[in-house]
């Protein structure tokens, strides 16, 4: 259960991040401004954030195996819309039903870590399942620049990809027909167990705003080189894979390693507070392909504060707060397309990416007022 939950998330990661090389030939063969572009996006991660505040009711209805198998049809339908649209309000409803998708999906896939993971090492397992996002989005440019040089346009490329998780789907109805239920929930012990509400918006909102951070530098950075700086589109490209191989490698870092002595809240403002320090060096000197050293500090944060997530909170609990936090994380970026299309026709496009930094700080902010309650075996 835990190799799929992995392999479904490189396939989500790959579909996910596979928009943003194409992003730009969208904008142009749809005849698309900033704001509309930025709704290509936004629309995904709002229908997501809508979705995400009732995945863990249908935990109670169905089992993990069943929302992975559902929610990865419903993820190549949306792509396979997308590959079709032939106007604007297609494109919409194509990213609405992939949102759908993507929202029940990157949920059940943290839960079945939770459900079926030992708590010594679930950390590292929860970073594990994170790499798995890191080589679909090192393989998301790749592939793009590969199709590109076979002469696919962005339809037959989607069209492709949208296939990917119905043969998942379909193959993992033939492995698991009746798998056996393994919780290790009693693994995690009462600390933390209370569901404090403020506690609980503390802790998502930190791990929000660095997604709020994050997306803007994975979704622009190559429109960024094109439109601004004018690289070419397999340049531009290339740089967002650099960028790529930094972000796994620090994953698979911290997968291997346990780094026992430091604590999830340490980590994460570390992260940050990294990020952070690249992003605003990079936007003062003009020079955005610093940002590709992101990568190093950025992919850590996630996993880590799903971990921290799944933890503070006790097992009661633990898939409430996922749930919460990936439905906060959805409803920010929703908020920061949708404010980097605004800006961005007001202002321009670089000016608009201080948006990254700035929710880089908040996140730092929240997180230094949060009580670590996670359970680490120190």
């Amino acid at each position: 259960m835990i190799a799929l939950s992995y392999l479904s998330l490189l396939l989500l990661g790959w579909l996910d991040m596979g928009r943003s090389p194409f992003f730009p030939d969208v904008i142009q063969d749809l005849g698309l401004n900033a704001i509309q572009g930025s709704l290509f996006f936004a629309v995904t991660s709002l229908i997501s954030y809508f979705i995400g505040f009732y995945n863990d009711r249908l935990l109670k209805k169905l089992s993990s195996l069943q929302m992975l198998q559902i929610a990865s049809v419903i993820l190549g339908a949306g792509y396979f819309l997308i590959s079709l649209a032939p106007s604007f309000p297609v494109l919409l409803c194509g990213s609405a039903v992939f949102g759908i998708g993507y929202g029940v999906l990157s949920f059940v896939q943290n839960v079945i870590i939770q459900e079926w993971a030992p708590q010594a090492i679930r950390r590292r397992l929860f970073v594990g399942l994170h790499s798995m996002f890191g080589m679909a989005a090192l393989l998301a440019p790749l592939s793009a620049s590969a199709f590109i040089s076979f002469g696919w346009n962005w339809r037959n490329t989607f069209l492709f990809l949208s296939v990917l998780p119905v043969l998942l789907a379909f193959a993992s109805w033939k492995w698991f027909q009746h798998p056996p239920k393994k919780d290790h929930s009693q693994d995690i012990p009462v600390t933390g167990g209370d569901l404090s509400r403020l506690a609980l918006w503390g802790a998502a909102l930190s791990v929000a705003f660095h997604m709020f951070g994050e997306i803007g530098v994975e979704t622009r950075l190559v429109l960024l080189l094109r439109s601004v700086y004018g690289e070419t589109p397999e340049r531009a490209n290339m740089y967002l894979a650099i960028f790529f191989v930094l972000y796994l490698s620090a994953r698979v870092v911290f997968a291997l390693l346990d780094f026992r002595h430091l604590s999830n809240k340490r980590l994460m403002i570390a992260s940050a507070s990294g990020s952070t320090l690249i992003l605003v060096a990079s936007l003062l000197t003009h020079h955005p392909h610093w940002m590709i050293f992101c990568g190093l500090t950025m992919a850590p944060f996630y996993p880590i504060g799903m971990n921290f997530l799944a933890e503070s909170f006790g097992a009661k609990h633990a898939a409430r707060a996922l749930s919460f936090g990936v439905a906060l994380c959805s409803l920010t970026t929703v908020i920061l397309h949708f404010t980097l299309g605004v800006l961005t026709d007001l202002f321009g496009l670089e000016p608009a990416l201080w948006l990254s930094p700035a929710g880089l700080v908040l996140c730092v902010a929240f997180l230094s007022r949060q009580v670590d309650n996670s359970a680490r075996a120190h």
